[in-house]
């Protein structure tokens, strides 16, 4: 490089350039970094979003159900009826008086429910349901038919008077009885006729005295013998 030679009656100025103190140096050091830290950590923010994003696990979709009606029905009941639709939590109880923890669940009535009836609610989910003890319900009834009023008697239908009886009929005189017929006398019975001996002059008024006459048998056409002895009409009398 050739040299240029100075000029002659100029003389240099002395340097206007002068040492920066330490201080100063630094804050320039850190306005160079910060820039470049800055630009380098920018990538490696956004893959570590990324990762994480990736990795976070993907949200299932929540299975319901609509909620079956128990009002009215026991509790054990109302547990069965929940476990059919789909419900795989047991239901809670609460005493609708606030007096008495729940133990038999058959011992108490549903009379209220939540959620309500019809209504799409978590498989997960407990059903709340509002009870009363059943001796609770016999005894509101009780206490309700004791202080019930008595309803008033009705009045007494005012009745009609009964028609003035018909007067009696004058009853027509019976018919004078006729006067008895005389009745004629019965004809005098006619004298029985003497019985005719029989041939022979021998007469046997009965069998046992013709046995013992020694005559027994009679046969028709010997002397005692006759028809009235013959009770057969055989032509032997007092054979026997």
């Amino acid at each position: 490089m050739p040299i240029v030679p100075r000029p002659h009656g100029i003389r240099p100025q002395p340097s206007r350039i002068r040492a920066l103190p330490v201080s100063a140096r630094l804050l320039a050091l850190v306005i160079v970094i910060v820039p470049v830290l800055a630009g380098c950590s920018e990538p490696a923010a956004r893959v570590t979003a990324t990762a994480s994003a990736s990795s976070s696990p993907t949200p299932t979709r929540q299975v319901t159900v609509a909620v079956p009606n128990v009002v009215g029905m026991k509790g054990d009941a109302a547990a069965d009826t929940l476990k059919e639709a789909g419900f795989t939590e047991k239901p809670t109880y609460a005493d609708v008086d606030g007096e008495e923890t729940v133990q038999e669940e058959s011992d108490w009535t549903v009379t209220a429910q939540g959620p309500q009836a019809d209504t799409q609610a978590p498989v997960d989910q407990p059903i709340t349901l509002m009870v009363r003890h059943d001796r609770a319900d016999a005894s509101a009834s009780a206490s309700a038919v004791a202080t019930e009023p008595e309803s008033a008697p009705e009045p007494a239908q005012a009745q009609e008077p009964e028609p003035a009886p018909e007067p009696a009929q004058p009853q027509e005189p019976e018919p004078a009885p006729e006067p008895a017929q005389p009745q004629e006398p019965e004809p005098a019975p006619e004298p029985a006729q003497p019985q005719e001996p029989e041939p022979g002059g021998v007469y046997y008024r009965s069998c046992k005295e013709a046995k013992a006459a020694g005559a027994a048998p009679l046969y028709q056409g010997e002397p005692g013998y006759r028809p009235g002895l013959d009770r057969d009409h055989d032509g032997i009398a007092c054979e026997k």
